[in-house]
């Protein structure tokens, strides 16, 4: 039988919140489309014109807008399929799905009390809330094993002999509308660091303060890569907002100094700050040459007992466990 899988996430310009729902969706639809040939895909946001537009670059599927009409719609227990990743969000849709009988796959969500059966991965919003079922119907996969990153993750550089700092990288995720790798740039080129690999996302605007940083011979811009581990691993420190970056710092094993990009990342960030995977800071303007120096002091001294904690904490498999559930629930 045909199936029809549609993928419910939100994509802005990073306005509002950062774009890790976005290549996170993206990631699981180019594997389940290798898995499930058969099955037709689509694709539903809220209409915007940059969402419509980093869609059709990036993923190849109809796109169907998310509005009050939707819920007119009708849908097929036997052959229907949602994922929804809106971060807590769209509970009224869910509920209406729910009702219908239809398959669920749902990431981080915490409010369940409306759901008996589906299949619920929180890799992140388990630091902000634990859940739990007493329906046997409704599968539940919660932890920092489960936060889903590229497969190169996995693949662990070598802990160094001897531990200098020499080069830093600093990431914002896909937008950096808060201007967070200009003045955390900035503010490293007085340093004594021989590179400072600063990703610029595919959303980042032309105007971006941090092209202004382009002529510093310290200042290395990487530029609409997709595949960004192996500065981490060239970097002895790592200056990152707490979204999905932060994660991909801590599974190099990398030090790493942690700012709050958006309101919602303060729960991960403060989840791993416990675990003494992260130092974290709230504001990027008020970040002092002093606090500088105190994380390059405090990472000389721990580098070994910090490396070997990260990459225990986050060990980069998520993206083959997620999967693997996720095509043994649509296999039932």
């Amino acid at each position: 039988m045909n199936k029809n899988i549609f993928f419910r996430f939100d994509a802005d310009d990073g306005a509002r919140h950062g774009l890790g729902h976005f290549y996170r969706t993206k990631k699981i639809i180019d594997y389940l489309k290798r898995k499930f040939s058969n099955y037709k895909f689509y694709v539903v946001i809220k209409k915007n014109l940059y969402g419509t537009k980093i869609i059709k670059q990036n993923i190849k599927t109809p796109i169907i807008f998310f509005d009050k009409s939707f819920f007119k719609k009708k849908f097929d227990k036997k052959k229907d399929i949602f994922f929804v990743d809106t971060f807590q969000k769209d509970r009224k849709l869910i509920k209406f799905l729910s009702k219908k009988g239809l398959k669920l796959i749902l990431f981080d969500q915490t409010k369940i009390d409306h759901l008996k059966k589906g299949l619920i991965i929180n890799g992140i919003s388990f630091a902000n809330k634990k859940i739990f079922s007493k329906y046997k119907g409704l599968k539940i996969y919660q932890g920092p094993k489960y936060i889903f990153l590229d497969k190169s993750y996995s693949v662990k550089k070598n802990l160094k002999r001897t531990y200098k700092i020499k080069n830093a990288i600093v990431s914002s995720g896909g937008a950096d509308k808060k201007n967070f790798l200009y003045f955390v740039t900035k503010k490293l080129s007085n340093f004594d660091l021989k590179k400072i690999f600063v990703i610029v996302g595919k959303s980042v605007k032309k105007n971006n303060k941090i092209f202004s940083l382009k002529k510093n011979k310290k200042v290395h811009l990487i530029i609409n890569k997709d595949k960004i581990k192996k500065y981490f691993d060239l970097a002895d420190v790592s200056f990152v907002t707490g979204g999905t970056v932060m994660f991909e710092s801590i599974a190099t094993g990398t030090p790493t100094l942690a700012f709050k990009n958006y309101n919602h990342q303060k729960y991960a960030m403060r989840y791993f700050s416990k675990l003494n995977c992260v130092i974290e800071h709230n504001n990027t303007k008020s970040f002092t040459k002093n606090q500088i120096l105190s994380f390059f002091n405090y990472s000389k001294k721990n580098f070994s007992s910090l490396y070997k904690n990260n990459v225990r904490v986050i060990d980069g498999k998520g993206f083959d466990r997620v999967c693997k559930i996720i095509y043994n629930y649509l296999s039932l």
